[in-house]
């Protein structure tokens, strides 16, 4: 049986939830006929489904994921016999990074430096990371560029419609996490009339 503790003590892992912050150490148990506990076998370690990390060969499997969202199952094989642990589902991490993009969900381009007119409109999206780099979800934040009149605006997007030229930058915040664009130059829009 895979357990989560050595020694034949913890519980047998079924259906487990994580994410790539957390650690799950796992240990090959083995057992006679009658249930009775034997020890703890070096074993063959392999993952199934999009589960990321290489298996191994050893007395204990310490599986620390990188990507999310994953799921797959772990199998421990000691000679003819194997077992494997129910659905291990893993979800990203706690928000660890932010950054300004030009469509929700991840989509679009990561916003840098813009050139426009006053004649052009954006909308941007407040995208939030683990510290593995995954996606999370489109944060809510709070908006800041007083060159552009936008202070301390609340939301998951921004409407970014500027109506006089001018210059400046863009940073997204939550907690202590921050996101700042480089420079935004608005400037005059095209010929409207004489």
């Amino acid at each position: 049986m895979i357990r989560d503790a050595p020694e034949g003590v913890g519980s047998v892992v079924s259906n487990f939830d994580m994410d790539t912050d957390e650690t799950l150490s796992l240990y090959a148990a083995g057992y006679d006929a009658e249930n009775h506990y034997i020890g703890d076998y070096v074993a063959v370690w392999t993952l199934t489904g999009n589960l990321d990390q290489p298996g191994l060969e050893d007395s204990i499997f310490v599986f620390s994921p990188s990507t999310a969202p994953t799921s797959g199952s772990i199998i421990a094989t000691v000679g003819n016999f194997s077992d494997a642990t129910g659905t291990i589902s893993v979800d990203p991490g706690a928000l660890a990074s932010l950054e300004i993009r030009t469509a929700p969900n991840n989509g679009g381009d990561l916003v840098t430096t813009i050139s426009m007119t006053v004649d052009e409109s954006y909308t941007f999206w407040a995208a939030g990371f683990d510290s593995e780099d995954n996606y999370i979800q489109d944060e809510t934040v709070v908006w800041s560029s007083p060159p552009f009149g936008i202070i301390d605006q609340p939301g998951q997007s921004l409407s970014f419609q500027p109506t006089v030229p001018n210059s400046g930058t863009l940073t997204a915040t939550s907690g202590s996490f921050f996101y700042t664009t480089g420079t935004i130059d608005v400037n005059v829009g095209s010929l409207h009339h004489i």
